[in-house]
């Protein structure tokens, strides 16, 4: 799935470079243990050694604004969330870094491993 790009609200973020995430995930089922995942988000953001945004929590300005704030990023870096199937509409799938712990792996992250994602065991 792609979206439509002239849909999405451009924002002057002050940086030329940087890179999206979500800090705070929101499914329950997923398990994964909060302080690893965040852990190994920060671990892919520093790689980059570029300034991080976090998307998360950024619901209320609306998904065109959000659309615009992902779409300008060098990359994505995400587990398996809304958010980055969101960016996976937004972003071609090499720019998205998808974190997964070894022992969480889901259905949806078989897929991205078997169809050449970035996807990141943990």
């Amino acid at each position: 799935v792609s979206l439509d790009a002239s849909k999405f609200i451009e924002q002057d973020l002050g940086i030329s470079e940087y890179v999206t995430y979500q800090s705070n995930p929101f499914s329950k089922k997923c398990g994964y243990d909060r302080p690893h995942m965040q852990e190994a988000y920060m671990s892919k953001i520093k790689e980059r050694g570029i300034p991080a945004i976090d998307v998360g929590g950024l619901e209320e300005a609306g998904l065109p604004t959000i659309a615009g704030i992902i779409k300008n990023a060098v990359a994505h870096v995400g587990i398996d969330s809304g958010m980055t199937h969101f960016a996976l509409c937004v972003k071609d799938k090499k720019d998205v870094d998808i974190v997964v712990p070894s022992d969480r792996i889901s259905g949806v992250s078989y897929r991205w491993i078997n169809q050449g994602y970035n996807v990141n065991l943990i």
